[in-house]
């Protein structure tokens, strides 16, 4: 795991040793090599910002420029392909080919560190009792959303309320074709013609004489407006 921390400026790639189950630390941008070291966040954040203060009084006291200098010229090497992509974006926006490389690698370097300095900082460490209560309140939180959702979909008609007696006759062993055509209020020839499905199969089915192909089975869940699972038996 790597990661950065910032202080005063000053920044600090953070990686874990978990040999010795460690966070370690090296001060970056700076002459010397300054390290630091913690076994959780808050003694690794705590070593770093006392490392910084270190180095700082110490340069101060010997006279020394803390900051590494630099000269502010980069050579590297590109592919062709994005020496030529790189042109073309810098002429397009009316810049020097330095002009436009300059502002783009100022714009990566701040925001991988913004985003790097972030992610430690947003560490939080709280008693497990108030873990535990928050967990449990998101759980009822949670609950309660489902429960919206369900009376949401009632009240549009995207779902209904099942009679406790319609129910008790499925698992008495009826079939659930026939408790869902009883429900309807529907003949067999009558839920046969809507399925457009022989009538002899729909009392076949009923009666479990017969068991009905997918097809069939999905015509009659449309007809009853039901899903296919709610007529399986």
């Amino acid at each position: 795991m790597s990661n950065t921390m910032t202080y005063k400026g000053y920044a600090a790639r953070i990686e874990y040793d978990d040999e010795d189950g460690l966070f370690t630390g090296r001060i970056a941008g700076i002459r010397d090599r300054v390290g630091f070291h913690g076994e959780t966040v808050e003694e690794l954040r705590a070593a770093f910002r006392e490392a910084v203060e270190d180095y700082i009084e110490t340069c101060a006291r010997i006279g020394k420029e803390p900051q590494k200098a630099y000269s502010g010229q980069v050579m590297f090497r590109v592919s062709p392909e994005v020496h030529r992509k790189a042109a073309l974006a810098a002429e397009l926006s009316g810049k020097s080919l330095n002009q436009w490389a300059e502002e783009v690698l100022a714009r990566a370097a701040g925001l991988r560190q913004r985003r790097e300095g972030h992610i430690m900082t947003e560490m939080v460490t709280i008693p497990r009792e108030e873990y535990d209560r928050l967990r449990a309140a998101a759980e009822d939180l949670a609950d309660v959303q489902a429960f919206d959702r369900a009376k949401s979909a009632l009240a549009s008609g995207e779902d209904e309320l099942i009679p406790a007696e319609t129910l008790g006759r499925v698992l008495k062993g009826e079939t659930p074709l026939r408790v869902f055509r009883d429900l309807r209020g529907m003949t067999q020839a009558a839920l046969a013609d809507k399925a457009d499905v022989n009538r002899v199969t729909v009392a076949g089915i009923e009666t479990a004489r017969r068991q009905g192909s997918v097809a069939t089975l999905r015509r009659l869940a449309d007809a009853l407006g039901v899903t296919l699972d709610d007529l399986a038996v």
